[in-house]
């Protein structure tokens, strides 16, 4: 039987993550402060609890600490003794788990272990483990991946956020962006908290848009006058208006 406790100091853990991935400081609340400060996320990257470890948990004292105006004291559990293991991809990702992880076994005594594979073969061996009901991970810092919900593979959050008993009280939802929890969501269920936003780079080539033969030729065919794109539409427009030119496509778009 999986315990909310412990999956519910994963919560903790992660949304400590995302203040460091976003270069927002942690508010210090004395403990793992889940939500106290927006964070961000998207197709980009969540922390997704497997449900796989077992832990007993007890109440332990707050350590003491300065807080802001606003903040609810949150006196996490004592885990000593109890790890978890995160399962992540090497880079920005396993930085942000590691800039925190210290911080979370100072809170709460609990070892936080970190498996942090190449990303070229990253979501190929979680698939092959979760698949082969693999329990080596208790939870995943990574992107949200709706096959892994569909088979079953994730733990829905719901119950652990919504348990006044065992979450932060610091954590609102509202806190994060709305579309990147969407992101999280499957029917009703939450599977994840978002970590950061992905966000797509648009690049074109300036003196192709600037040049008067094709904004004459663009205007005339599509009624309207060539520019950087503003909608999709645009952005359809004018990739079809300069495919098959002589030189290399001009509209890139690029992962940041």
């Amino acid at each position: 039987m999986k315990s909310k406790k412990f999956l519910a100091l994963l919560l903790a853990l992660f949304t400590l993550s995302s203040t460091t991935a976003c270069n927002v400081a942690p508010v210090d609340t004395g403990s793992s402060s889940a939500g106290s400060t927006g964070s961000t996320d998207s197709a980009g990257g969540s922390s997704e609890a497997s449900g796989s470890s077992e832990a007993d948990s007890g109440s332990a004292p707050a350590p003491a600490a300065d807080l802001p105006e606003g903040v609810i004291p949150y006196t996490p559990y004592d885990l000593s003794g109890k790890s978890i293991t995160v399962y992540t991809a090497e880079g920005e990702l396993s930085n942000s788990v590691l800039a925190q992880k210290d911080r979370f076994t100072e809170l709460t005594g609990c070892e936080v272990k970190m498996v942090a594979i190449p990303m070229n073969n990253f979501r190929e061996k979680l698939t092959i483990d979760l698949s082969a009901g693999s329990s080596e991970y208790d939870a995943m810092a990574m992107t949200c991946e709706y096959e892994f919900i569909q088979n079953g593979w994730v733990e829905p959050l719901n119950s652990y956020i919504s348990d006044s008993s065992i979450a932060d009280p610091n954590l609102n939802l509202a806190d994060f962006i709305p579309s990147q929890i969407e992101v999280m969501t499957m029917g009703d269920q939450i599977y994840g908290l978002p970590w950061k936003p992905d966000v797509m780079v648009y690049y074109y080539r300036k003196d192709w848009l600037e040049d008067d033969a094709n904004k004459a030729a663009f205007k005339e065919k599509y009624g309207y006058d060539l520019a950087p794109a503003k909608t999709w539409e645009q952005y359809q427009d004018i990739a079809e208006f300069f495919t098959n030119k002589e030189e290399t496509a001009m509209v890139l778009s690029s992962w940041e």
